[in-house]
Order: structure tokens, then C-alpha cells, then sequence
């Protein structure tokens, strides 16, 4: 089993509250299942960030009492998609194999966020989302505007088909290089 939490951007106090209230979540359940490793997956989704959400979630937790040597970090994800495509490349080199992936979030996110997970890892991982219950950053609408868009993102993609999903990323994606290669992410962010 791996935990992945999902990073959100950080721009104002309560986002950082919020991403807090996410890892306080990925701890509790690390800890009640013993889990190898906590995936963070994040990276700078705004201008004037310093650092990617997934270091900004690492430290957290270390200041909580978990061991570094137990966190992964994934620091070129810049939305949802990209959260579900890079953790999928870590968790296949993980020196252990699993197929549990234990998807922590927000309420409000955690349909669309299952959904992009589950055409990400495809058949062969068995998906657990749990919530984090906070303030909602967004509004529904946008939410269902942003399902609607994650579908029509993977519409005609086979579920797991890691490399097209990467191929539609750099041909379709706004946030992804257009024209380049979509590659591992670094580790030690």
C-alpha cells in the first residue's frame, strides 16, 4: 500500500491550513496502517511560491513525527491529471510492489480526483479515496466543469495506458511541455 496525497495551491492562509488538514489525514491513516511510504505529489502551482506543495507537505509531516525515509516526493504535477500521472511513475518503481494506492484529498475534490487516479493506475491497482472533510476551496460548478474536462481528457484512453495518457499530457495539456518528453519526477524535490 502506498498513500498518495494530493497537494492544492498554497497562495493564502487558509489553502495552507487546508493542505494541512490533507496531510493530517495521509499521517493518521499511515499510521494506523502501517504503511511503507507517504507519496506527496505537488509542485509549484503558483507564481509566488517558493517551494512545491509536496516539500511544503514533507516538512509538515517531519515536524508531525514522520520519518523522511518513509516520504516520496513528486514535484512536477501542477494539476489534478498531472498528481495522478507522476505518482503513477513513482509507485512503479518503488522497490516493493503494490496495487493499493490509498488517495487522500478533499471532500469536494474526491470524485474527480478518484476518477483521474483510477484511468492513471487503470485494473491492476486497487484505488481507496479518502477524504479530508475541510472548507471546500472551490464551488461545486467548478468542480463539475473540472470532471467534465478530466473526462474528455481520457475519452478514448485505456484505463493504465500510462503512455498515452503521457502523450495526450504533452500534445492536449496547458500545464505540461508541449513537444517534450513528460518524465520521471524528481525524488528529493
Amino acid at each position: 500500500m502506498v498513500i498518495v496525497t494530493l497537494g492544492c495551491r498554497t497562495r493564502t492562509p487558509l489553502e495552507v491550513t487546508h493542505l494541512r488538514g490533507r496531510v493530517d489525514v495521509s499521517i493518521e491513516t499511515f499510521r494506523e496502517n502501517d504503511a511503507p511510504c507517504l507519496l506527496f505529489t505537488g509542485g509549484v502551482t503558483h507564481p509566488a511560491a517558493r517551494q512545491p506543495e509536496c516539500v511544503l507537505m514533507k516538512n509538515y509531516a517531519v515536524r508531525s513525527g514522520t520519518s523522511p525515509d518513509r516520504i516520496i516526493l513528486e514535484n512536477r504535477a501542477l494539476d489534478t491529471i498531472g498528481n495522478g500521472y507522476f505518482s503513477r511513475l513513482l509507485v512503479e518503481n518503488l522497490p516493493r510492489t503494490t496495487d493499493r494506492v490509498t488517495l487522500v484529498t478533499s471532500d469536494y475534490h474526491l470524485e474527480r480526483a478518484t476518477y483521474i487516479f483510477e484511468q492513471c493506475y487503470g485494473p491492476d491497482y486497487d484505488m481507496l479515496p479518502i477524504p479530508y472533510s475541510g472548507t471546500p476551496l472551490e464551488t461545486a460548478g467548478q468542480e463539475t466543469r473540472s470532471l467534465r474536462q478530466a473526462k474528455s481528457f481520457f475519452d478514448g484512453i485505456t484505463p493504465g495506458d500510462i503512455e498515452s495518457i503521457g502523450e495526450r499530457l504533452i500534445e492536449n495539456h496547458d500545464y505540461y511541455d508541449h513537444g517534450r518528453t513528460v518524465s520521471l519526477p524528481i525524488e528529493g524535490a
